[in-house]
């Protein structure tokens, strides 16, 4: 039995960091709202506007799903 197939290996990398990523993306796509919620809160004592805030955390998930996937 050959062990050091490194086409294997990176095949099973990759399957298993896909499936990680896909379940990341779809649980903020999910609860979206209180995943941008949660950031609000993080970054209640910085000198980042909320409205800024906001917009990022709502704009993000959709770019990190998407940039999964490209």
């Amino acid at each position: 039995m050959n062990t050091k197939n490194p086409k294997t290996a990176y095949f099973f990398l990759r399957v298993s960091m896909g499936i990680n990523l896909l379940g990341h993306g779809l649980i903020r796509l999910v609860k979206l709202q209180d995943f941008a919620s949660g950031m609000m809160k993080g970054f209640e004592t910085s000198w980042l506007p909320q409205t800024l805030v906001q917009i990022f955390g709502i704009t993000l998930p959709f770019l990190n799903f998407s940039s999964d996937y490209c």
